[in-house]
């Protein structure tokens, strides 16, 4: 039996079709769902077309029990509810965020909102709310004199070339703040401020954390080091994934950046003691010379950092000031991919605990340090890894790169 005519009352989920005619339920779904829904609902069967009515119902209840369709309909009172606190924190800072609205909403409701549902609360009161594109504002870099970096190419020609590359080491720090990018965002505004020129907001209260990396000349990459604003919840990190001294190295403070107490633990602990492992590995004598490129942050460069570096022979070298983004592998070759990775893999994630975000930050990473990453990075810093004659791979140093950051510094 072939139902060719629906009735108009008649819901597309209605046990009494027998067949199914894709053309017909597609007709009744705008009798049933609005216009928004039944968008949501057609992207779902193009993807995965029925081939009978109970497998469209299954898709049905699907949807509604992911809260994306059949939202609030019973309940007009929770609904103005939730616009009224929306566009009252609108008013207060701004904007709002997805994650916000979905706060609101999750206190009238049974189940959680879907990731999805502030999509559906703003078609429903699209003369209120919308969206609108902000952008960072740009930081405005300081020059570099081109003497300075001529001499940092000097001490790379004169220390650096012909040292073993796996005892060249690079160290730097990256910040971690989901709510301070560079990247363009959608924020939630009042209709009429939809076309308005806005900035990102800064929200101080968000916790941050910073991640230091070491990359080797030779594509290896030692595990990050985190720095967490006390106090620091070890189990939480367990849960998440994040074994301290296995995966990554785990250190409390008293803010989120690296100061003059935690370069102390990172070098005796962990740093110096690598070196010392590598030196064995490849049997040289203790006395070989390792090199350690990194910026001159005051907490890097202190009279008793250089001192102990120097007692394990270590060398320190620091890029002219205001240079790092010319000179820095890791600015060059990690962190970029690592914060574009953290930003897809951090998508639906905004209001999760640190510990989780920490986890999905040492994923980026691990992403971000492959053997093209790092050596390109490097590359950019005037070192590549090259074979001497004795048929081991050395540090040599790379004018060409000189070149390149003097004419982007001008």
């Amino acid at each position: 039996m072939v139902i060719h005519k629906m009735e108009k009352d008649l819901s597309p989920t209605d046990k009494r079709i027998i067949n199914f005619d894709p053309y017909l339920f597609e007709i009744a779904l705008y009798d049933i769902y609005s216009e928004l829904e039944c968008d949501l609902i057609l992207d779902e069967l193009e993807e995965k077309p029925p081939q009978s009515m109970s497998r469209a119902i299954r898709i049905l209840v699907k949807l509604e029990r992911a809260n994306l369709i059949f939202e609030y309909r019973a309940c007009d009172l929770a609904q103005k509810i939730v616009l009224e606190r929306v566009l009252n924190i609108i008013d207060t800072k701004g904007s709002i965020y997805p994650f916000e609205i979905r706060q609101k909403a999750a206190k009238f409701r049974k189940d959680p909102p879907s990731k999805s549902f502030h999509l559906f609360f703003i078609g429903r009161h699209n003369t209120e709310i919308g969206f609108g594109t902000a952008s960072a504002k740009e930081e405005a870099r300081l020059k570099v004199k081109q003497v300075d970096i001529e001499k940092y190419g000097e001490l790379i020609r004169v220390y650096v070339n012909g040292v073993f590359s796996d005892l060249c080491y690079c160290l730097d720090e990256a910040g971690y703040s989901g709510q301070c990018d560079t990247h363009k965002r959608r924020l939630i505004v009042r209709a009429k401020d939809k076309n308005r020129k806005l900035n990102i907001p800064v929200d101080r209260s968000e916790k941050k954390f910073s991640i230091a990396e070491t990359i080797v000349l030779n594509g290896e990459a030692l595990n990050p080091y985190i720095i967490q604003k006390k106090p620091v919840d070890f189990h939480a990190h367990k849960v998440a994934g994040n074994r301290d001294g296995l995966n990554c190295y785990i250190s409390e403070s008293e803010g989120t950046k690296m100061n003059i107490e935690l370069m102390e633990h990172f070098l005796s602990s962990i740093f110096v003691l690598h070196v010392t492992a590598t030196r064995i590995r490849l049997g040289m004598p203790p006395n070989e010379r390792a090199i350690l490129l990194m910026d001159n942050l005051m907490a890097h460069i202190t009279s008793i950092h250089l001192s102990y570096l120097a007692t394990n022979d270590i060398l320190e070298i620091t890029p002219p000031p205001h240079a790092t983004h010319l000179l820095q592998a890791c600015d060059l070759g990690i962190f970029g991919p690592f914060k574009s990775h953290m930003q897809t893999l951090r998508r639906n994630h905004c209001h999760d605990s640190q510990e989780f975000l920490i986890g999905l930050s040492i994923s980026s990473l691990r992403q971000a340090t492959t053997l093209v990453n790092i050596r390109g990075g490097l590359l950019g810093g005037c070192l590549r890894e090259t074979e001497n004659v004795a048929g081991r791979m050395v540090a040599e140093y790379v004018p060409e790169s000189l070149a390149v950051a003097i004419k982007n510094s001008k």
